[in-house]
């Protein structure tokens, strides 16, 4: 276990020389690592293993991190990134509920999409086998927004007639 932490901070200072021989600053306070696999190896393994170095500064490990907005989870999980985009989701929706009255259907369904529904689709396809759980957070923001953009309130009847 310690040959894959010592393996690690080599390739972390090959960065590092690679980065100052082009002029370039590898910033340590943005550097994040994460160990992954199952709670109990990954609880196991952070307590025998000592974290790589860079000069004075000591890399230590976090539960989640962030790569391109995509916040991801030590157990490879997506309910923290999930959490993230319904309430950024909900945020928005909240907003665009007070101008709803002010604007025609074509507007809100152009600020819908601009807000909420393009925060849903991005990277949406890291949720092919996710639990349904986790999905279901994502399609009760959609929910909303389309209750929002039709005008319905939360408990309006559809009077559906065959």
């Amino acid at each position: 276990m310690a040959l894959t932490t010592v393996r690690l901070q080599h390739y972390i200072m090959d960065i590092n020389h690679w980065m100052s021989a082009h002029r370039l600053k590898l910033n340590i306070d943005n550097t994040e690592l994460i160990w992954t696999g199952t709670n109990y190896n990954v609880f196991r393994y952070c307590w025998k293993c000592k974290f790589p170095v860079i000069g004075a500064d000591v890399i230590l490990p976090s539960q989640h991190v962030s790569q391109l907005e995509l916040v991801i989870s030590a157990d490879l999980g997506y309910e923290k990134h999930v959490s993230n985009v319904s309430a950024t989701c909900f945020r928005h929706l909240h907003r665009l509920r007070h101008i709803r009255c002010s604007l025609c259907t074509e507007s809100a369904t152009t600020l819908m999409h601009a807000f909420v529904t393009s925060q849903v689709d991005y990277s949406n396809t890291v949720f092919v086998r996710a639990r349904k759980s986790v999905t279901n957070k994502l399609q009760q923001v959609l929910n909303v927004a389309a209750l929002l953009v039709s005008g319905t309130r939360k408990f309006d009847r559809a009077d559906v007639t065959l």
